[in-house]
């Protein structure tokens, strides 16, 4: 899954995927605007076949909290 998050980071920031961990926030990326915010849950949906509450949408300012609520919807 974590592959999968990079990679979009990737697409989406235009950062290295080999920077983005769950360390990774809306704090320390300085690319994660709330334009970028929306294009990231974009591609996320698109690439994980989902779609994302508002209340989850605004849960998700970092890599972990993605990846706890992706496997919420598994």
């Amino acid at each position: 899954m974590l592959d999968k998050i990079q990679t979009a980071f990737s697409e989406v920031f235009g950062v290295d995927s080999s920077l983005v961990n769950t360390d990774t926030t809306i704090n320390n990326l300085k690319e994660w605007d709330s334009l970028k915010h929306l294009q990231m849950i974009m591609k996320l949906e698109a690439n994980f076949s989902t779609k994302f509450e508002m209340g989850e949408i605004a849960q998700m300012d970092s890599v972990q909290k993605i990846i706890e609520v992706l496997e919420s919807k598994a």
